[in-house]
């Protein structure tokens, strides 16, 4: 019988201590080649992240952007330029656009399997052109600037010492041209087309009125811009002696005109209205023949003051918001422009009325929404909006869309943000002070809620700032409180012009041209 043993073979010291050695450089061997075989398939993995979904059924991303030319990174990998088409496998992904001088905008987007997105982006030069807008004359003032339809600068004046106004329509080189009669006194305003000017006058014209606190503008007058008088298109009918027209605005289309009257006159108390003050509102046609001008078509009457140039048209020109003001309230309000469906939407902060001429609001491009500026509850602390001075971790104002389906608007953006323009892409745009001693930002808030700062204006944050916003040029003119109601030059050498009340700025984002 046999029974099972071992047999263990002892090698001698210096071979055991050989063998150890040669098993650890074949296992250094075999991870580096390993590392090397592994690294190459792992890169693999991370560039193409392959998916369940088979390619023939991801979905089509198509880029572009103006400059044409800029680097695509989808996931932070690099595909090519502007404009390209490309397949990305269906889920989350990133995608970010880069071109020297210009803002990298970066898009979270979802794509499904089998669908085409397209992603089409205005790139945003980092630092835009700053030209300061000056009254035409020496000592003349500006009362107004706004756009025509092709881009193009209006400059309403007043000149001293009369206050007559006066239109000119600025080049980009600088150079000025008159729109219109001269000696208009107040309510002058330039057609969308540039072809023909409004204004008001009065039937007294010349004569002083007995009562001084009766005013004289009851006539609204059309004229080309060839300079004559034009022709009368509406006389106001009064309701109260005091009544009187104020103010005055052009469709988008120039084929409808709003005259504003009212009735009363604000207390002593400056912003706080003390008085009882009645508004109308009239739709004018100013393409009726002289021979007929008739009495126009009261669309609203409301027992509170509506802000001068307040009135901001949907694009299609069938709705006007506006801001009315009933003692310390401002009110943003809504009205068709057949006079039905009038609607109060919000209240806005009391000082809003200092916010002239640009309203916090701004319209969707097709007309379907409206976006507004809303103050947020005022710090405990003597900082903030309520005082004007001093600063804040929290935003004042927080962004809200009103679709206008009687649903609650709904908060876009509660980064806060001033003076809200609408972009052909979507997006809301706004300007951000933050702080009093950096340059105004420029924020995009895009439909998904993303957000992000694309530019810079080399201009020093003011508040409040006030801007009217031409997306479709890539400009905005931009009305700051003036500097000490005289010239101030700041370290970075731009030059501040001298207005009694606001500086105005026009600020153009400049495409490059292609190389």
């Amino acid at each position: 019988m046999s029974l099972p043993f071992t047999v263990t073979i002892e090698p001698p010291s210096w071979l055991n201590g050989h063998l150890r050695k040669t098993r650890r450089v074949r296992l250094a061997v075999g991870l580096t080649l390993g590392a090397l075989v592994a690294a190459p398939i792992a890169l693999i993995l991370f560039v193409y992240r392959p998916s369940q979904v088979p390619v023939a059924a991801w979905g089509t991303l198509v880029v572009q952007s103006q400059p044409a030319g800029a680097t695509v990174l989808a996931d932070g990998q690099r595909l090519g330029t502007t404009p390209m088409t490309l397949s990305l496998a269906p889920g989350p992904h990133s995608v970010t656009l880069q071109r020297t001088g210009y803002t990298d905008l970066t898009q979270a987007i979802q794509m499904t399997a089998r669908q085409t997105v397209t992603l089409a982006e205005n790139l945003w030069p980092q630092t835009p052109r700053v030209r300061a807008l000056r009254p035409i004359f020496p000592g003349a003032t500006i009362s107004d600037a706004s756009f025509l339809a092709n881009g193009q600068v209006v400059l309403t004046v007043a000149l001293p010492p009369s206050g007559d106004r006066e239109a000119w329509v600025v080049a980009a080189n600088g150079a000025a041209s008159r729109l219109g009669p001269t000696g208009a006194r107040t309510g002058l305003m330039a057609s969308p087309d540039g072809k023909a000017v409004a204004y008001l006058a009065s039937t007294t014209q010349g004569t002083p009125p007995s009562d001084p606190a009766v005013a004289t503008a009851d006539e609204v007058w059309v004229a080309p811009t060839s300079g004559n008088r034009g022709h009368r298109l509406f006389t106001l009918q009064r309701a109260a002696t005091d009544e009187r027209l104020v103010s005055l605005s052009w469709a988008p289309d120039g084929r409808h005109l709003l005259a504003v009257s009212q009735t009363g006159s604000a207390g002593a108390l400056g912003w706080i209205s003390t008085a009882s003050i009645h508004s109308r509102l009239f739709l004018l046609d100013p393409l009726a023949p002289a021979a007929k001008t008739g009495d126009g078509q009261m669309i609203l009457s409301l027992p509170s003051e509506i802000l001068p140039d307040s009135v901001v048209w949907s694009p299609r020109g069938d709705r006007l918001a506006f801001l009315a003001r009933t003692g310390s309230r401002v009110a943003l309000c809504l009205v068709r422009s057949d006079g039905s469906d009038f609607r109060y939407l919000t209240d806005l902060e009391p000082s809003t009325s200092k916010r002239q001429p640009f309203p916090p609001i701004a319209w969707a491009p097709a007309g379907q929404a409206i976006v507004y500026a809303r103050s947020n509850p005022p710090s405990t602390s003597s900082s903030g909006w309520l005082f004007g001075t001093g600063s804040s971790s929290q935003p004042t104002t927080s962004l809200f869309v009103d679709d206008l389906t009687g649903q609650q608007p709904r908060l876009v953006s509660a980064a806060g943000g001033e003076a809200p323009g609408w972009d052909l892409d979507g997006s809301i745009v706004t300007l951000v002070l933050p702080d009093r001693s950096g340059p105004l930002l420029v924020r995009a808030v895009r439909p998904s809620g993303q957000s992000q700062i694309v530019s810079q204006i080399p201009l020093p944050a003011r508040d409040p700032v006030l801007a009217r916003w031409d997306l479709a040029h890539r400009q905005v003119i931009v009305a700051t409180p003036a500097v000490n109601g005289g010239d101030l030059s700041s370290s970075s050498g731009v030059t501040f012009p001298s207005s009694p009340a606001l500086d105005y700025w026009l600020v153009q984002w400049t495409a490059e041209e292609p190389r």
